[in-house]
């Protein structure tokens, strides 16, 4: 199944950067930002610690920059993508 998706993949997407960034997008924006901070979050309220609202904001904010990142990125991605496809048939 792996090997027969590979060569979908390398049949219709003739330029391998075009789905680097598309990894890079969305895998990479929330390994950076959107992970750490929900983390963060999730782990001092299992421990009790009440976050100072600072901090809570800065999560917060960068929780949201980061999904909207991820999907602007990969949206973007996308669209290259299929017009690299369309230009080539």
């Amino acid at each position: 199944f792996l090997v027969i998706c590979t060569a979908l993949v390398a049949a219709f997407i003739p330029n391998i950067g075009l789905l680097v960034s598309l990894a890079g997008a969305s895998s990479g924006t929330s390994l950076a930002l959107i992970f750490p901070p929900l983390l963060e979050v999730s782990i001092s309220k299992q421990h009790g610690v009440v976050m100072s609202l600072p901090r809570w904001m800065f999560c917060m904010i960068s929780m949201t920059i980061g999904i909207v990142g991820a999907l602007l990125g990969t949206f973007l991605s996308l669209s290259d993508i299929i017009s690299t496809i369309q230009d080539t048939n």
